[in-house]
């Protein structure tokens, strides 16, 4: 365990009493106490509840984020079409075969063939994917590499090496990395 020093212990005690003060509170039926107990949105203190409600502090924002919350829009909403029901989904009759989709729909199915059109491509390393095969062509290292399938079929794929935006003077991965990993 590492070393702490009396303001780390501080800190920590200050998170405890402040947690226990808003679960009284909130046992007493008081569930806007929170803010009060941090005094400023701007400071880290304080444990936030389960259900997201004042994870942001701010006046008249207390829900933003929390559980059965409508996000907040900046922009109009843009749905994408969908596409029609195909053959053997004609099942509910509010949505028969042949009729259209949408995102926008409110309830049904809505089909699309590809939703996964980005998270695909990011992991298609094969000369299918033109931005692969440009990736490749820009960075040092990079070679077309042999693989066999577990179904012994075999294929070809790029290795592309991580090379950091300063040409190596950084590890070639950071934290952000193993957190989002």
């Amino acid at each position: 365990m590492a070393n702490l020093n009396r303001g780390d212990l501080d800190f920590v005690l200050q998170q405890v009493l402040i947690s226990e003060s808003d679960s009284a509170a909130q046992i007493a039926g008081n569930f806007d106490t929170l803010p009060v107990l941090v005094g400023s949105p701007l400071l880290p203190n304080g444990v936030r509840n389960v259900n997201g409600t004042y994870n942001n502090l701010i006046t008249g924002q207390s829900t933003f984020g929390a559980a059965d919350q409508i996000f907040p829009r900046l922009l109009p909403p843009n749905f994408k079409n969908g596409e029609n029901v195909p053959v053997g989904f004609g099942f509910n009759p509010n949505q028969p075969e042949g009729s259209p989709t949408s995102y926008s729909q409110t309830s049904g199915l809505v089909f699309d063939s590809k939703p996964r059109l980005a998270s695909n491509l990011i992991a298609d390393q094969t000369a299918n994917n033109p931005a692969v095969v440009a990736a490749a062509s820009q960075t040092n290292g990079s070679e077309l590499v042999n693989g066999t399938r577990a179904d012994g079929t075999p294929f070809q794929t790029y290795f592309i090496p991580n090379v950091t935006p300063n040409a190596g003077a950084d590890a070639p991965y950071n934290s952000w990395f193993t957190l989002f990993g």
